[in-house]
């Protein structure tokens, strides 16, 4: 969506305004944006759909249309989700974010991933949309859609659970269950 939004498109113009407010997009809008892109050329080896589906009705109108694999719970607390999505920052330059906040406490590890010094003169702070109402809200509305969610796909047997407190030296085994978890073989 957010590309749609910085392209410019039609459907950019009409989520930009839901977006900026901390809404959430209309069910069968977002369900035809995500099929036409995993039915794309560029997903002919599987996807992995990172915050969609929300709720109980996307999920069962996802696997009506393309069916599941998969659903892969990451386990985080709310105050390290915050920290991360207020620590963004965005180079208007190269185009990459990059993360300022530092967490390191109780297990997790989430150190700065800092702009290099050729960045630091294009470097945004946030995008409209990270800003810590947008995200008290988006928590709320996940708050309350999450537990029917994550019951539809474990009463499926489809949901993992991986916990957030991955230092990055993980990062390379749980990519790796991903992907074996996730092959065209098994789809």
């Amino acid at each position: 969506l957010r590309a749609e939004v910085e392209q410019g498109s039609e459907l950019g113009k009409k989520v930009k305004p839901i977006m900026e407010k901390g809404g959430l997009i209309d069910d069968s809008l977002m369900l035809e944006v995500v099929k036409r892109k995993v039915l794309s050329a560029e997903c002919t080896s599987g996807v992995l759909l990172d915050g969609f589906p929300r709720k109980v009705e996307q999920a069962e109108a996802l696997e009506q249309a393309l069916g599941t694999t998969m659903a892969l719970f990451v386990d985080c607390p709310p105050g390290l989700l915050k920290m991360r999505v207020l620590g963004r920052r965005h180079c208007s330059c190269c185009g990459k974010t990059y993360n300022v906040s530092d967490f390191q406490a109780a297990g997790y590890d989430y150190p700065p991933n800092m702009p290099p010094a050729a960045c630091l003169p294009h470097v945004t702070t946030r995008k409209d949309d990270e800003s810590e109402e947008t995200f008290n809200r988006r928590m709320e509305i996940y708050r309350h859609e999450s537990t029917p969610l994550l019951r539809f796909y474990e009463e499926r047997g489809l949901l993992r659970t991986v916990h957030g407190r991955r230092r990055q030296d993980d990062l390379d085994a749980l990519r790796a269950f991903v992907i074996t978890a996730v092959t065209p073989s098994r789809m």
